[in-house]
């Protein structure tokens, strides 16, 4: 099985020419192809994401509401094709005891309702000023570092190219002690590429959606600057 995220977050946007060369590679191969959109429509450039199709084959779109109404609600969702329904109903069936009715009954009324999508738009709002400070902020104190800019999602990726694995520790400790609290981010990198990016420095995703643009601005600053300490 494949699993990926086709989302605008610390991966970026897939293109919807290799998003199709994906899951044509995965069907040639009879490979199980998942998308993640957990952040489909939590982009904030002004542009909408492309719609992913199902069809008999696939692929499978596995995303939740805790990115748009709350972390607590702890409740998702997949978008299969038919022929999957009744295989996963018995895997559902048989790893948990019962879903969240309260809460799923909560986020099917205020779908109904259209407050759900109006307030997906008041969360758009609220973090595009946060996106274009984070931009910003990382052109201007690292320039090249990262790979583009973000558009959405929660989290922008950053390779500190001088922090080797061996003051990985020190440079946290230094950065907490400068205000900043940053952490490795290598559970969010495939096993098989972890090695690799070790080589290049210490990767971590900063988070953007909590923070006024001023903070974002200082704390991107003091990065800077707890960075260079370390030559």
């Amino acid at each position: 099985m494949i699993t990926t995220r086709c989302r605008n977050s610390e991966t970026f946007n897939y293109t919807e020419e290799n998003r199709k060369a994906v899951e044509r590679v995965c069907q040639e191969h009879d490979i199980l192809c998942v998308w993640d959109v957990c952040y489909q429509d939590l982009r904030y450039d002004g542009k909408v994401n492309s719609f992913i199709e199902i069809s008999e084959w696939g692929p499978i779109l596995a995303s939740s509401f805790t990115k748009t109404i709350s972390p607590g609600t702890k409740c998702g969702y997949l978008i299969v094709p038919n022929h999957y329904v009744e295989h996963l109903s018995r895997i559902i069936a048989n790893t948990r005891i019962n879903p969240n009715l309260p809460t799923q009954a909560f986020i099917a009324d205020f779908i109904e309702s259209g407050g759900y999508n109006d307030f997906v738009e008041y969360l758009c709002e609220l973090y595009k000023p946060r996106m274009e400070a984070l931009n910003t902020a990382l052109n201007a104190h690292f320039p090249g570092a990262f790979l583009g800019a973000i558009s959405g999602g929660f989290f922008a990726p950053l390779t500190l190219e001088n922090i080797s694995s061996d003051k990985e520790a020190s440079f946290i400790e230094c950065a907490k002690e400068a205000g900043v609290g940053i952490a490795a981010a290598w559970d969010a990198v495939a096993p098989n590429f972890r090695e690799e990016m070790r080589k290049k420095g210490l990767f971590v995703r900063l988070t953007f959606p909590a923070y006024e643009p001023n903070r974002i601005e200082w704390g991107i600053s003091k990065l800077k600057e707890t960075a260079a300490l370390f030559g």
